[in-house]
């Protein structure tokens, strides 16, 4: 035993005097800390993310879906400190980015009872242009469970360890300036890296070392509670109205949860990228007397290694970063190289790095840590309330589950008014979603005709006449005795026993109505004006049936909203105004808080919100000194615009309405008024009052705010706040599009579109691109391979497409020369297996083919649409995916026989070369010999196509027929072409146009392309005729090439059969995997069947819009309209990014289309343009539709740009159709101008004389950036 010991002493001796001289001598503590360490690393031996088993064929193990720890590590915790933060670089631009979140909740809670946050921001970006732009602030804000957010910037995640985005919309200083310049930010986050746990991965020999100083007993408490994840950082910059920069950066993402320490503690650390993607970070951590170093590194997205040796010492590391220049070696785990690592200062906290003379950025930071103290978690949960009629003072209206979201916002607002004297919020109670409910229960044959409401809206039949009769049998109910007694008691209580004198507004308040994603602008109806006990019983009424009207039912179903939600009801005293109107606090087209906007007219408000009349409008400039609410109150300057409209109509209460009348639309009256054409409807004084009114409202909510307000007396009114819709809870077209894409994992990566380019020829449905990123599949075969191990095993980093030719581009082929030098060597195992995969490859994979062919087209091994029957709506697609990955072994036949066809090729080409021939003319033998070769699927299908037009008897009539009718003749008849194209269809029916895209339809499907070859090849009667096959002798008499007669032997007789097999055989692969597919295919189309008869998505073919995570979550049964507007967002965009088209090569960050520019229109000499009021941002050129009254509109095709006097609710059915609004009149709040918003298409309005101007059928630029239509060239 002593002996052995020697051997390893003297085996070991250098290392351990290495060891001695690190520790100075402290073995104990060393050996000790050791085991404590190698203790604690068996109770954790994994990150605490890292939850993915590479054998685990359940789907969130191949990070198809999230864990639900992922997800709540997502998320802000309620009751916790947090810091979040986001660095980035760029070396080839010199761009750099620092986002830094410091959240800490509020244990007190503020006067309306809601859950605060006070969050520290930093942001510091500097751009192409070498300007810095930054923010440091601090604000208090409501607390999200869906993102960090404060000072206008936010960090969500969108899909865990996957994406996330960074938003900014706000204020910052430019270079240092005073004066702040308005920015807006959008951001993708796109991971490639596992996450690193800085609690769970470390060297414990290299930290034993490091804490020798001490005798360490408790590990946790010293290692940084952090975790991080490298990606690629890519989005759009824009500065006030200039043109939209993109920038790129390699960054990390982490987050660091503050423990609870009596200690300060500080951290330094050096993290950074070089440009061929190797992320590190090298840090110093000390807390009271202890002191250590750590480090990891992992280049393009493999996994972590971790630091056991730094040349730069603590001392060194405690005076950063105020050394000059410095120059170290690291080492790292599962190597022994060591990397010389120079550093030399840049600017600010950034720095200039070579690691083994890569040029590389580095960030330098050193943040201290004070005490903190635990959050006590803050017990403000809401106990749910049974009341079905609640007060404004009562805490439970502040609830949106009880009292929707405008019940709930106007209980705030209520709150808040009582802290002023400026303004007052009209009283009112709510008759709540509990009372809805009770009032369904005593309704006999509510839920059967509910039900039947349901199966006519998502079938699409007689869906008005459904809707109407629905409507009209609910209001025409008695309101339920019990809420009858309380409504009358709590009015009694809140308005006093005359309280049926007054007159009230009575409103619908949905739960999801008045968000900032649905606004639900008039879908419901609205009573004004209401008096008497019989008329407000009938209104609420009448009010619950009014979500039952078409209108509602489209909105709620575009939305994949339930057509059954409960809905609270508002019942508010009505103020008989002089003036009214509403406020915009930001501007509603891009969000500047520098300006609100203000409409106003005469009397009541209604006759601004519904666009009946022309109102004024203000433009007001802001005091604005930083984004935070907080620490700076803002107020308004001046009016800076003003438009005085015509307000021809004014809407007022009427004086003397009978109130035991049936007619509930008698308590308001529209009077027309000549002399009010220049009358300001409001003064100066007003207006500005009214801004800094709402400037409290906007400070109060954290965001931009749409108010309904009126003055009565030269006092003011607050009627409803709502968030500015889809203000930043929308996505952009840069982030739709970018969204899918594969991260950069370096700096100057090559792309190609070879090989691939074929099977997807332009854009990918989301759901179709998700499958082919997926690199979970791929990954584990190489781990079953032994080409890589457990610990290797990735599920976020992506696969990369290959390709096959002849390259000549220097860029490409140093790369592929980079990349055998640093490629690992195969192990022993892969090095005797390959021959063996070789010769199947060459020899045994026909009989697997045979098999599998078998399997696929006679037993339909792999179908799934019989699997899903009975199967509940959450677990369809898990039986979905699982069975796709059974298939997974099968599809790499395929890449096995396109290999080997390549293998074999590759030999014959060989055998072509000589001194004398060139490269033109072997390269035309090879193709002359394999031009025809055996069992080709892809020449055996326009061949039989071609038989199927030779047999038509009478092919002039056929040739003459609509391409419907000629389908109908050869499916029905019994002709011989009829079987001949039955039999066709059977054999390839599933092979199409985007085969490999669930999306697209197959022949099978949808035959009509294959009619149209057919009545082609009838118009030229030569192609009917049978193409002559050439003999193995005819071909290589042939031959331009001079062989020797061994070379044409092996050709002839043994090299060509094989080739011809091999192509063969890959053609045949390839038809069983699109088969695979096509059963795929058939699932998905069948999944989005059943989201549509659900009522959870508006459109089946909505599903290929969403990624696999997305629609698991509608199927789990959330109901998530930002989800829905998504997808269809997404289907909008589509047709453009089908458009682009990219070279076969790209490289670097900038991946840009061959034409990046959008098209020119090209304008008529009789060209004119139109001017109006740009309400939305972007710009689209498509067919107008022009439709002055809604009986016109079933004139509207998909696409149409709609051209009408104005619009209402009535036309909200057609707006999903649409790609942009026209209208003649209208305001910023108008019907059609909130509805554009919300749907995010281009619309103008204020457009004189637009209909008589433009006719359906034209063609016509619509410009909102200079706010111009403009008739363009076909």
């Amino acid at each position: 035993m002593i002996t052995l010991l020697i051997i390893w002493i003297a085996f070991k001796w250098k290392q351990l005097r290495q060891i001695h001289h690190h520790i100075k001598g402290r073995w104990y503590n060393y050996i000790r800390n050791w085991f404590t360490l190698q203790k604690y690393r068996k109770l954790f031996p994994k990150g605490r993310l890292d939850l993915h088993v590479w054998n685990n064929d359940d789907p969130k193990h191949r990070a198809i879906y999230p864990f639900p720890e992922e997800i709540d590590y997502e998320k802000p915790k309620k009751n916790q400190n947090e810091d979040l933060f986001v660095i980035g670089s760029n070396v080839k631009e010199k761009t750099t980015i620092e986002v830094y979140i410091s959240r800490k909740p509020i244990i007190n809670l503020t006067k309306d009872k809601q859950p605060k946050d006070k969050i520290h921001v930093y942001l510091n970006i500097r751009d192409n242009n070498n300007d810095v732009y930054t923010l440091d602030e601090v604000d208090v804000v409501d607390y999200s469970q869906t993102e960090y957010k404060a000072c206008g910037l936010s960090f969500e995640s969108l899909q865990p360890n996957k994406i996330a985005r960074i938003k900014f919309r706000g204020y910052l200083k430019r270079n240092n300036e005073p004066e702040l310049v308005f920015v807006r930010i959008r951001f993708l986050c796109l991971f490639y890296s596992k996450t690193f746990d800085h609690q769970r991965l470390f060297c414990s020999n290299f930290l034993a070392k490091e804490l020798s100083k001490n005798k360490i007993d408790l590990i946790e408490p010293l290692l940084e509670n952090k975790i991080e994840q490298f990606c690629q950082i890519k989005g759009t910059f824009q500065v006030e109205t200039n043109k939209i920069n993109e920038l790129f950066f390699l960054g990390t993402v982490g987050r660091m949860f503050p423990k609870s320490n009596p200690i300060t503690r500080s951290v330094t650390k050096i993290c950074g990228f070089d440009k061929e993607g190797r992320g590190f970070q090298f840090g110093l951590v000390k807390m009271g007397q202890t002191k250590y170093r750590y480090g990891f590194m992992s280049h393009s997205g493999e996994r972590f290694k971790l630091l056991t040796n730094i040349t730069l010492t603590i001392e060194e590391m405690e005076r950063l970063p105020l050394i000059d220049s410095y120059e170290f070696e690291v080492t790292f785990s599962k190597s022994t190289q060591n990397h010389k690592v120079i550093i030399k200062p840049w600017k600010d906290k950034w720095n200039l790095i070579k690691f083994n003379g890569i040029e590389g950025m580095c960030y330098i930071e050193n943040r201290v840590l004070e005490k903190s103290e635990e959050v006590i978690p803050s017990n403000n949960e809401r106990l749910p309330c049974k009341e079905m009629v609640v007060s404004l003072e009562q805490e439970s209206s502040k609830s949106v589950e009880l009292c929707g979201g405008k019940g709930a916002s106007l209980a705030r607002l209520r709150t808040l008014s009582k802290t002023c004297n400026e303004w007052n919020v009209p009283n009112a109670i709510v008759v709540t979603t509990n009372a809805h409910a009770k009032q369904i229960e005593s309704l006999n044959n509510f839920q059967q005709k509910m039900t039947q409401l349901k199966n006519n809206v998502f079938k699409r039949m007689d869906v008005e006449r459904t809707c109407n009769e629905m409507k009209q049998w609910f209001g025409e109910q008695s309101l339920n005795n019990d809420i009858k007694i309380q409504v009358i008691q709590m009015m009694e209580n809140e308005f006093g026993n005359k309280w049926h004198e007054k007159k009230y507004a009575i409103r619908s308040s949905a739960v999801w109505e008045d968000s900032a994603e649905m606004s639900a602008a008039g879908q419901m109806t609205t009573f004004l004006g209401i008096n008497g006990e019989q008329n407000v019983m009938k209104a609420i009424v009448k009010c619950w049936a009014s979500q039952y009207g078409l209108v509602p039912i489209e909105y709620a179903r575009g939305y994949g909203q339930p057509l059954d939600s409960l809905m609270a009801v508002v019942i508010q005293e009505m103020i008989d105004c002089d003036t009214a109107g509403v406020v915009f606090t930001a501007s509603p087209i891009d969000g500047d808080e520098r300006f609100m906007l203000i409409t106003a007219n005469f009397g009541l408000g209604e006759s601004v919100v519904s666009a009946s009349s022309d109102p004024d409008t203000f433009r007001l400039s802001v005091n604005i000194k930083s984004n935070s609410h907080e620490s700076n109150k803002r107020s308004v300057k001046e009016i800076v615009e003003r438009s005085i409209g015509k307000k021809a109509l004014v809407t007022r209460l009427n004086s003397n309405p009978n109130h035991q009348s049936d007619d509930l639309s008698v308590g308001i009256c529209n009077e027309k008024v000549d002399d009010n054409l220049t009358k300001q409807s409001v003064s100066d004084n007003n207006l500005i009052s009214l801004g800094n009114i709402c400037l409290q409202i906007h400070r109060h909510y954290g965001n931009p705010r749409d108010i309904e307000w009126g003055i009565k007396a030269d006092k003011f009114y607050l009627l409803q706040s709502r968030p500015i819709t889809n203000l930043d809870s929308n996505f952009t077209s840069y982030e739709l599009m970018h969204e899918m894409d594969t991260p950069h994992m370096d700096e100057f990566e090559i792309y190609s579109r070879a090989h691939w380019g074929e099977n997807f020829p332009g854009a990918t449905s989301w759901i179709g691109a998700y499958n082919f990123l997926n690199g979970a599949s791929w990954m584990r075969s190489q781990i079953e391979q032994g080409m890589k191990t457990a610990e290797d095993y990735n599920p976020f980093k992506p696969v990369l497409a290959f390709f096959g030719r002849h390259l000549t581009d220097p860029d490409i082929l140093d790369a592929f020369k980079f990349m055998d030098a640093n490629a690992a060597k195969p192990s022993l195992f892969v090095r005797i297996i390959t021959p063996f995969a070789l010769f199947i490859m060459i020899i045994l994979n026909p009989r697997s083919l045979r098999k599998l062919k078998r399997r696929v087209f006679i037993e339909k091994f792999g179908e799934i649409v019989s699997k899903l029957d009975g199967v509940p709506l959450k677990d369809k697609q898990t039986i979905i995916y699982r069975t796709m990955q059974d298939f997974f072994p099968y599809m790499r036949v395929h890449g096995m026989a396109t290999l080997g066809s390549s293998i074999k090729s590759l030999y014959l080409m060989k055998l072509f070369k000589s001194k004398t021939s060139n490269e033109q003319t072997f390269e035309h033998d090879h193709n002359l010999l394999m031009s025809h070769c055996n069992d080709v699927v892809s020449a055996e299908v326009p061949n039989l196509l071609r038989i199927v037009a030779s047999q038509i008897e009478d092919k002039e009539t056929f040739q003459n027929l609509s391409d419907q009718e000629a389908l109908t003749i050869l499916q029905d008849g019994k002709t011989e072409a009829s079987k001949m194209f039955k039999t066709f269809l059977e054999k390839h029916g599933h092979r199409g146009y985007r085969e490999f895209d669930p999306l697209y339809l197959t022949w099978g499907k949808n035959p009509l392309p294959c009619i149209q070859v057919i009545k082609s090849l009838l118009k030229n009667p030569s192609t009917l005729e049978p193409r002559k096959q050439k003999s193995i002798d005819e071909l290589m008499n042939e031959l331009h090439t001079p062989l020797t007669w061994w070379k044409r032997y092996l050709i002839k007789y043994w090299l060509l059969p094989l080739c011809r097999d091999g192509v063969g055989q890959r053609e045949n692969t390839k038809s069983i995997l699109i088969k695979i597919q096509d059963y795929y295919r058939e699932a998905m189309w069948t999944l989005g069947e059943n989201l549509l008869n659900e009522g959870i998505l508006p459109e089946k073919d909505l599903i290929f819009y969403l990624k696999i995570d997305e629609t698991q979550r509608l199927l789990n049964g959330e109901r998530c309209p930002n989800l829905v507007m998504k997808a269809r967002q997404r289907k909008r965009i589509y047709p453009e990014m089908d458009k682009l088209k990219f070279d076969e090569f790209i490289k670097g960050f900038r991946m840009a289309p061959k034409s990046v520019e959008k098209e020119i229109p090209q304008f008529t000499d009789d060209a004119f343009s139109l001017r109006g009021t740009a309400v939305t941002i972007g710009a689209i050129k498509a067919r107008v539709c022009v439709a002055e009254t809604i009986d016109e509109a079933i004139n509207i095709k998909a696409g149409d740009i709609l051209i009408t006097y104005s619009t209402d609710i009535g036309w909200s059915p057609y707006f999903p159709l649409l790609s942009g609004i026209i209208t003649e009149i209208g305001g910023t709040i108008s019907h059609g101008a909130v509805i554009a918003r919300e749907y995010g298409i281009p619309c103008l309005i204020a457009v004189e004389d637009a209909c008589h101007h433009f006719k359906t059928g034209d063609i016509v630029y619509l410009d909102c950036a200079n706010a111009l239509v403009t008739k363009v060239l076909e």
